[in-house]
């Protein structure tokens, strides 16, 4: 009997140890939880905390015996420590805050680690979309192209014919360049409030327009080396300017700080015109990057060729050859393809990744192709040095409509148009800014009405939406000091003066109605045709990115 008792003695002091044991190791991983949650001021996640609590719920239901918990609890320490090293924070200074203080303190650190679970969470999404082939930055960039189609009013040109241009509310004036303004892109999402604009002029010098105050943000000196400013371009984004100059080089600025960013070097003679592309997703290679999504942009020069550049890379890409004299205009949009013209009397669309290129040539005119912009992916209008616009199809070796004279025999000096709709501009110096109806279906280029300005119109922007119009005017043609305007072919008493011209086509209550009305429109097509939106919005970016290769066999290939 003795025996016995003092077996069960022993079995129940062996078991109120275990039990200590087991009660003191569960205290220390709680107590571990609370050093860990105040420790981690940087990051912290909910996975370290669901590990902690598992190692409580394990400890309560299995038994494990001494030597096994003081291993686990070791290995889990040199874990933690090594993971935690570089996180852990004193505690001294945590004993010193009051409970108010902790309490914010611990707010704090749960919205940091909160961010940080959502940064991470994103990052994971968006790996998975490019593992399934859906780019973020393609996608949003394509919903911008989409929402810049949708804000211009449809059948654009019938209000313009209303409009009374010789109204002084309709056009101001500004002045900032010493000499010839040569170039003018706007960098706008459609309303007055946020129009800005960069111009370039033969004074070498940028300037940065708030059209709100009309006043110069800002004035960047002897941009190009005291040479002349001759082309200027904005990315999709509108965080880069890229100007070309006589100094031969292509260069780009941070349009935030107007700080330069890099020089494209290349061209042996001046740049004379320069594109981006509308948020194209560039399938060039880096080896920093496996893909890199960079918005390419298009440079040609006098010494006839056309420079691919990757602006965001900061890399060059691809030389195309084909101009036979100096390349003067060239323009692009979304598809990774670009329309030049030149002194060789040709317009050529270069299809850049399938390294072949489309010649177009007009038989009723042989003098310089000045200006080109593209209307749609398949519809653009150029100007010449005789006086004549034209209207082009990329199926058709020949224009559609050919439009002689159409500032009275002189040159043309710059052509505008509104991106997916039926209006575009031609400026020359006939003492006014002309605006067209071009209809490619119906084969119209009609004139619908006139702007009254005076001088060599050197560069012609839209907005966005259509509501406003601005130009670059000049005493000089960019490119020369032919035929200097001194004064008004209409008043031979007025002076030309070199400067901005920002020309308000529609008004804010015109524009709502006429984009109310686009909305009722789509909105009852797409109920009458019984499809989503999702699946109207898929076919009509299709429909601008890819046009039919229908024609393709017309034309002359290199």
């Amino acid at each position: 009997m003795k025996r016995n008792s003092q077996q069960f003695r022993s079995k129940t002091s062996n078991s109120r140890n275990q039990g200590s044991k087991s009660f003191s190791s569960k205290k220390h991983l709680k107590s571990k939880l609370e050093n860990i949650l105040a420790s981690r001021k940087k990051r912290k996640t909910k996975e370290d905390v669901d590990e902690i609590h598992s190692d409580i719920e394990e400890e309560e239901n299995f038994e494990v015996s001494p030597e096994q918990l003081l291993k686990n609890q070791k290995e889990e320490e040199e874990e933690h420590l090594i993971r935690d090293a570089s996180e852990v924070a004193p505690q001294e200074e945590d004993s010193e805050l009051t409970v108010d203080e902790k309490r914010v303190l611990n707010a704090k650190q749960f919205l940091e680690n909160l961010k940080v679970y959502e940064e991470d969470k994103e990052e994971e999404e968006d790996f998975k979309r490019r593992m399934d082939g859906e780019d973020p930055i393609a996608q949003a960039l394509k919903r911008e192209a989409l929402k810049a189609k949708k804000q211009i009013p449809s059948m654009y040109h019938q209000y313009l014919e209303e409009m009374d241009f010789t109204e002084p509310s309709r056009v101001t004036f500004l002045k900032g360049h010493k000499k010839t303004p040569t170039c003018i892109v706007l960098n706008n999402s459609g309303s007055n409030s946020q129009l800005r604009a960069f111009t370039g002029a033969k004074d070498g010098c940028i300037i940065h327009w708030d059209f709100t105050t009309q006043k110069k943000i800002s004035i960047t000196k002897k941009a190009h080396d005291n040479c002349e400013i001759l082309c200027c371009a904005l990315s999709f984004d509108g965080s880069i300017l890229a100007t070309g100059g006589r100094d031969n080089k292509v260069r780009l600025w941070d349009t935030k700080t107007m700080k330069p960013i890099d020089v494209f070097e290349g061209h042996f003679k001046p740049v004379t015109c320069l594109a981006f592309q509308m948020g194209h997703q560039s399938n060039v290679h880096s080896s920093s990057n496996n893909s890199s999504y960079a918005f390419q942009l298009y440079s040609g020069s006098l010494d006839r060729t056309v420079k691919v550049w990757d602006a965001r890379d900061l890399t060059f890409i691809d030389t195309l050859y084909g101009h036979e004299s100096e390349v003067q205009g060239i323009d692009t949009m979304i598809t990774p393809h670009a329309v030049s013209c030149g002194s060789d009397a040709s317009l050529r669309y270069w299809k850049v990744e399938d390294e072949t290129q489309l010649i177009f040539k007009n038989s009723a005119s042989k003098y310089s192709v000045d200006c080109v912009k593209m209307l749609r992916e398949n519809t653009y209008v150029s100007g010449s040095q005789d006086g004549s616009v034209s209207m082009w199809l990329k199926t058709k070796k020949k224009p559609i409509v050919h439009f002689e004279k159409a500032h009275g025999g002189e040159w043309i000096s710059s052509v505008g148009a509104l991106r997916f709709s039926d209006v575009v501009a031609t400026g020359s110096c006939d003492g006014y800014l002309k605006l067209w109806r071009c209809d490619p279906n119906a084969k119209i280029l009609q004139l619908k009405n006139n702007i009254p300005l005076k001088g060599f119109v050197n560069g012609i922007d839209f907005s966005s939406n259509g509501q406003f119009l601005t130009a670059c005017i000049g005493q000089e043609h960019r490119l020369g000091r032919w035929f200097k305007k001194n004064s008004s072919p209409n008043d031979s008493t007025e002076s030309v003066k070199n400067g901005i011209a920002l020309v308000t086509l529609l008004s804010d209550e015109m524009l709502e109605k006429a984009q109310q009305g686009n909305g009722v429109s789509k909105r009852r097509n797409g109920f009458q045709n019984g499809r989503n939106a999702s699946e109207e919005e898929e076919e009509e970016y299709t429909d601008l990115a890819h046009d039919e290769e229908a024609g393709d066999e017309d034309h002359f290939f290199l």
